[in-house]
């Protein structure tokens, strides 16, 4: 500590850096431009890990997603490029050879993966949306927050194939009047009529 407060050791820091003032900027140059790189990468790093845990919130964290996309090297006498489509009755093949799996939901876009959004309309007012085709399990997986007037999809929605919906805030903005309430009205999916059921809030990678 009584080094820190010795005249002539700072005389002689003094000294040094007066003969070498060249090496001296260069070296406080380098110190500050670390020090800005390691605030920049440390700020992006926790903004993605933020950005990554508010998409995924309401996903459980032990769940997966799997998708079919087109090969990508040839096989069995099959050409690359071969589009691969996932089908009901392999959700059930899952179930049998895994049994470890708890809970499995099939789910169809359309809007991602390059196929394009569906024009849905009410009135004389319209719009392309993402629309996802999903069964009542994929509450089990990703949390839905209906609004309490409201439902999601159920078992007999499936079985008895009903048009159903349930739609997303925006979606509820853009096509309902200020104040309607949109439950048990309808609107025209690429021309054919659901009925909404429920309300969900927004909340990232929610869907």
């Amino acid at each position: 500590m009584k080094f820190l407060f010795d005249r002539n050791t700072w005389q002689e820091i003094y000294g040094s850096i007066r003969k070498n003032k060249v090496r001296t900027i260069i070296t406080v140059i380098g110190v500050t431009w670390g020090i800005f790189i390691y605030i920049a990468l440390s700020g992006a790093a926790k903004g993605m890990d933020n950005g990554f845990e508010e998409a995924f919130e309401t996903v459980a964290i032990n769940s997966m997603f799997a998708w079919a996309q087109n090969t990508s090297m040839p096989y069995a006498g099959f050409k690359t490029g071969r589009p691969i489509q996932l089908k009901l009755g392999d959700v059930q093949v899952l179930k049998n050879r895994i049994p470890e799996i708890e809970t499995i939901a099939p789910r169809n876009v359309r809007g991602f993966f390059g196929t394009p959004q569906a024009n849905i309309s009410r009135g004389g007012t319209n719009g392309n949306y993402t629309v996802y085709g999903d069964f009542p399990d994929f509450t089990k997986i990703s949390t839905k927050k209906i609004y309490d007037n409201g439902r999601f999809l159920n078992d007999e929605d499936i079985e008895q194939a009903r048009k159903v919906c349930v739609i997303g805030e925006r979606t509820q903005k853009e096509l309902f009047d200020k104040g309607e309430d949109p439950i048990g009205g309808y609107i025209r999916i690429d021309k054919v009529y659901f009925q909404v059921v429920g309300v969900h809030k927004f909340v990232p990678g929610g869907g």
